[in-house]
């Protein structure tokens, strides 16, 4: 990113209420039911029945804060490292 873009980035700060500054996560739930303790260790064994993704972290405060201010317009500021890209 080069200066004049993040000098754009900042001179938009000013049109929203609300700056949410932080990691944007995936959070990954797994629904099933434990049958057994694995052998090996010391584990449980799920049988899978449902598996979500929402958004975690920065994101989730985001989707928290348009029920209570009942709104859209926010500013979400992420740093991506080249490794995080390789993960998406």
């Amino acid at each position: 990113m080069n200066k004049e873009r993040l000098l754009e980035i900042i001179s938009n700060f000013r049109k929203v209420n609300v700056a949410v500054i932080g990691d944007l996560m995936i959070d990954d739930y797994i629904i099933g039911s434990v049958e057994r303790i694995s052998p090996e260790a010391p584990v449980p064994v799920v049988s899978v029945k449902e598996e979500r993704f929402v958004l975690g972290g920065a994101g989730n405060v985001i989707m928290e804060l348009r029920v209570i201010e009942k709104t859209d317009e926010y500013l979400l500021v992420m740093i991506l490292m080249e490794t995080d890209l390789k993960n998406l």
